[in-house]
């Protein structure tokens, strides 16, 4: 998922994160379409205490969850994250889709 993403600095260099394998990065691990991606914020070697980041796509605006992705999820079904951005899609049922790229190059394996 990180080929999603070309260099931070390329988007917007003032973006305050960087994406993994920079220590303290952003790993991600789930998109919206083209306009909001989630992403852990790697700091410590905790992967428990790791916290989450949701950005625009485009980099241009970013959000700061303080709880797990399990708390993120479960606040993000039920509409309480917060996150104005985020409020169209309470109204939706959720669905999740398997990224194919990824499926068939773990079946080759």
């Amino acid at each position: 998922m990180l080929d999603e993403f070309p260099d931070i600095d390329e988007i917007n260099p003032g973006f305050p994160y960087r994406f993994h394998p920079s220590k303290g990065g952003l790993l991600p691990w789930a998109l919206i379409g083209t306009d909001f991606a989630f992403f852990w914020l790697m700091h410590g070697s905790d992967p428990e205490k790791w916290t989450v980041v949701v950005a625009e796509c485009a980099l241009d605006g970013y959000w700061h969850y303080e709880g797990s992705m399990t708390s993120f999820m479960l606040d993000f079904v039920h509409g309480r994250t917060g996150l104005k951005a985020l409020e169209y899609l309470s109204d939706q049922k959720p669905t999740f889709v398997v990224d194919v790229h990824e499926s068939q190059a773990t079946d080759r394996a």
